[in-house]
């Protein structure tokens, strides 16, 4: 069954079934929501800039969700610094993979000019 009636949606996703109802407007301007909303904006907009990697990394974390909602609820809570409107990722907490594998030694990352990021490690199985 899915569909709408009145205000009420019923629908499902992922395999689960769910009602809610349309959400109203929230024009609340408190300094806590504006800090909320600046967060939101900020991992929003990191995280939807390397989406490919996300979405390869979080592949596996995803049972009740996808995988950015996964890295986003991730970064919300361990990668923002600071209150609004200074806020800053702390790129040192940033995760962008989940699993259990161990992760890599020796990494570095070095810029290259003009193609970008190249990201570095040895890994030793045994």
């Amino acid at each position: 069954m899915s569909g709408k009636i009145g205000n009420v949606v019923v629908s499902s996703w992922k395999g689960i079934p769910y009602i809610r109802s349309i959400p109203g407007k929230n024009t609340s301007n408190m300094p806590a929501q504006q800090n909320q909303r600046g967060r939101f904006k900020l991992v929003i907009g990191f995280v939807n800039s390397i989406k490919p990697v996300i979405n390869a990394g979080f592949k596996r974390n995803t049972e009740r969700r996808t995988e950015m909602n996964s890295a986003t609820s991730y970064m919300m809570k361990r990668t923002v610094r600071g209150e609004y409107p200074d806020l800053q990722i702390h790129y040192p907490s940033v995760l962008v993979a989940r699993g259990d594998l161990p992760g890599p030694q020796e990494a570095t990352v070095k810029r290259e000019e003009g193609t970008g990021l190249r990201f570095s490690w040895t890994y030793d199985a045994s």
